[in-house]
């Protein structure tokens, strides 16, 4: 029975296939891999987050009378600390977002830290 190891690689995406192919011979493909396999990461953790942060903006939505509610009842006035926001978020909006980072995203922030 054959054994099989498994191997991590890159491939360029189909759509840079011609581009990459035009190069030519010339071409150090081990550094150009690299470097397409860097802009590639780069390219899925900018979409991962901006995926992120509609999946927490659709949250919001989905919870915003739970929100208000919370804010009215615990009296908390028009300006809240931001640390006291992200422990509000993480409370009452299922799923364990990024509410820091979006905040910092969306710069909900004054010049004091308050939201």
């Amino acid at each position: 029975f054959p054994r099989y190891e498994v191997f991590e690689h890159f491939a360029a995406p189909l759509e840079e296939m011609p581009a990459v192919v035009a190069k030519g011979e010339g071409m150090d493909w081990a550094q150009m891999s690299t470097q397409q396999q860097k802009e590639s990461q780069e390219a899925s953790r900018d979409a991962r987050k901006e995926k992120e942060m509609v999946r927490m903006i659709i949250a919001v939505l989905d919870k915003k009378p739970a929100l208000w509610d919370y804010l009215i009842a615990h009296s908390l006035g028009q300006k809240m600390a931001l640390d006291k926001w992200v422990a509000m978020m993480h409370s009452l909006i299922e799923g364990n977002h990024p509410w820091m980072e979006g905040a910092e995203t969306w710069g909900l922030t004054d010049a004091e830290g308050n939201i």
